[in-house]
């Protein structure tokens, strides 16, 4: 059982090395990736993962504006009546703002050494094991 990310940045953050992993990482674990790269807006990211029919976007970031640029995000998927997709952040997330990001709607936040067994065993859980029990009775998680 397939499932489908998008994986990308959003706005100036140009540090890609932590997103390259994750997407190698996800690849090599079974899943479809669709790397979009950085300086993606919101409406990108959505766009993109609509249009690839994705189960979840993962968003990296390594400065500090990600919980406003989440939140633009979640804004974006509702607005595409889109918002059973998925939204996960990594990268330099800072501990206090962890609460606001799932306030929000983001699912899941992989901060600053977040060991890749933790992030595929989310990913196994939240996502996998819900396809697949969505497939079984013909319905999208």
């Amino acid at each position: 059982m397939n499932a489908r990310c998008v994986l990308g940045m959003v706005g100036s953050d140009k540090h890609n090395k932590g997103i390259r992993t994750l997407s190698r990482m996800f690849r090599d674990h079974g899943l479809e990736v669709i790397y979009i790269g950085e300086y993606n807006t919101p409406a990108q990211v959505v766009s993109a993962a609509v249009s690839e029919d994705v189960d979840f976007i993962g968003l990296s970031f390594s400065n500090g504006n990600y919980v406003a640029r989440l939140g633009e995000v979640l804004a974006e998927l509702r607005a595409a009546d889109a918002d059973d997709i998925a939204v996960i952040a990594g990268g330099l997330i800072h501990d206090e703002d962890v609460a606001e990001l799932e306030r929000i709607g983001v699912a899941a936040v992989f901060g600053p050494g977040a060991q890749h067994r933790s992030i595929l065993e989310w990913v196994d859980s939240a996502i996998i094991q819900q396809k697949v029990a969505a497939d079984a009775v013909g319905e999208r998680p």
